[in-house]
């Protein structure tokens, strides 16, 4: 079973989809689906381009995906409804304005009174081209200066340095990364935190009505592979660090690159990924409400002055163009349910008392503090001081393992062979063995106790950063 996917461009804010083809993360979910990824250039690429492409794809009979602006689709007109978004990649728009100034605004409205000129994509990247017209209209000075990609910081740098104050919103991440040190490019606003723009849809997966019909079991698989690459991109910046170098390779990815531009050093791409998370653009959920449909209608229709009938039509299309039910279809337990909230950080204190461990390890746990506390109190051979050690440091564990972001680890060593996760089972592993071994040949046994209790803290407090949880 073949699948062709194709991609707007190539840049570093698809990466949950390079994460997928560098792991073999389909492989795992069916032998036979062979994933492969393309980029279309007519001449350049955009998200009409991949649309295109999914559009006038036949012939090898693999299945074709387009990973772009879903609404890029009202483009084709009345054929608009012959396609099908599958599920929402980026929820939050990967953009940034930008300038030398150190300083950064809050408030896009807060950005206009400081510049004359503001330079941002032309319509061929549908969103960027959105994003930076609604800064202009906003601020009715600036003069608009539209450019393809890769132009924007170049044409940034030399209009400061004929004096003008300008500022641009890119999405170029690797130019960004260089001409941060270079230039001393400095970012202003953030557009993932702009209000405006919160849980908005910016980049979906996109198919046609007769491909989701014939193959709804093979594209539930893709969306299950790409967000299992969403949980390891967030939960392993080890693995995101392979991935991004692989992927920095000019011989890999020549179109990365502007013509003359340097490959992207280890620190770089260490800011790029640290920036990426920072960003959390990619969703715990691939599916797309009908509120987050509406927003991202209502939005587009203020900036490219939609007439209201236009509006109230492509908001009642969700039903028949939005499936919100593929990744309902998978019984995968790790991807049934997620939760988006931030989870509380385990204390502790909750683990030296097992509140997470279940009702019987609690009762063993208390009985073993009993017979410890017995122990010391009354003569006991070294064997049985052993064994109550023993229920101890299997109670405490049984409880630590329990918490969430340890089974997040866990669960990423299991999917991805992640070597941390490994060093992590293996230390753990140790401590338990030198904690018996301790228990039974040093005369002070309970030092061994309070050994694995102080370890048991600070491999807690270590594991809480992680921000998402997993039911």
């Amino acid at each position: 079973m073949k699948v062709t996917i194709y991609r707007a461009a190539d840049a570093f804010l698809y990466l949950p989809t390079y994460l997928a083809e560098y792991t073999g993360i389909f492989r795992t979910l069916d032998r036979n689906l062979d994933v492969i990824f393309e980029t279309p250039r007519e001449p350049v690429s955009s998200d009409l381009c991949a649309l295109n492409a999914l559009e006038k794809h036949h012939g090898d009979g693999s299945i074709p995906i387009a990973v772009c602006d879903p609404l890029v689709i009202f483009q084709k007109g009345s054929e608009a409804q012959k396609f099908r978004i599958l599920g929402a990649l980026i929820t939050r728009p990967p953009f940034w304005a930008v300038n030398k100034i150190d300083e950064e605004f809050f408030e896009e409205k807060s950005i206009g009174s400081h510049f004359e000129q503001a330079i941002f994509y032309d319509h061929r990247l549908l969103t960027g081209h959105f994003i930076g017209r609604r800064l202009a209209k906003m601020h009715p000075h600036l003069s608009e200066v539209p450019v393809s990609f890769g132009e924007e910081l170049p044409r940034l740098i030399r209009e400061q340095q004929n004096g003008k104050k300008a500022i641009a919103v890119t999405a170029d991440i690797v130019t960004l990364a260089q001409e941060t040190e270079r230039h001393n490019v400095r970012i202003n606003h953030r557009y993932s935190r702009n209000k405006f723009y919160q849980d908005f849809l910016t980049t979906g997966l996109v198919t046609t009505n007769a491909v989701c019909d014939k193959h709804s079991e093979a594209i539930t698989k893709v969306l299950l592979g790409i967000q299992r690459a969403i949980f390891i991109l967030r939960s392993s910046k080890a693995i995101a660090l392979d991935v991004c170098e692989d992927f920095a390779d000019p011989a890999r990815t020549p179109a990365l690159y502007q013509p003359g531009q340097t490959r992207l050093s280890r620190s770089e791409i260490e800011w790029i990924i640290d920036l990426i998370q920072e960003e959390e653009f990619y969703p715990l959920s691939l599916s797309i409400a009908e509120s987050q449909w509406n927003g991202a209608i209502s939005a587009r229709a203020r900036a490219d002055m939609w007439e209201h009938e236009d509006v109230q039509r492509r908001k009642n299309l969700y039903s028949k163009l939005v499936i919100p039910t593929f990744l309902e279809q998978a019984r995968l337990h790790w991807f049934q349910e997620l939760d988006v909230r931030e989870p509380a950080p385990p204390r502790a204190l909750d683990i030296l008392l097992c509140t997470n461990a279940p009702v019987w390890v609690r009762y063993l746990y208390v009985l073993t503090l009993g017979a410890g506390a017995f122990s010391l109190a009354a003569p006991a051979t070294r064997l049985v001081q052993a064994l109550v050690a023993s229920v101890f440091l299997a109670c405490l564990v049984t409880s630590f393992v329990r918490h969430e972001p340890v089974r997040r680890r866990l669960a990423s060593f299991l999917a991805t062979g992640n070597r941390k996760s490994l060093f992590f089972a293996l230390l753990l592993l140790l401590t338990l063995l030198t904690g018996g071994i301790g228990v039974y040949f040093v005369q002070i046994p309970w030092v061994a106790f309070v050994a694995a209790a102080l370890f048991g803290c600070f491999f807690s407090t270590l594991m809480t950063p992680l921000s998402d949880k997993l039911k």
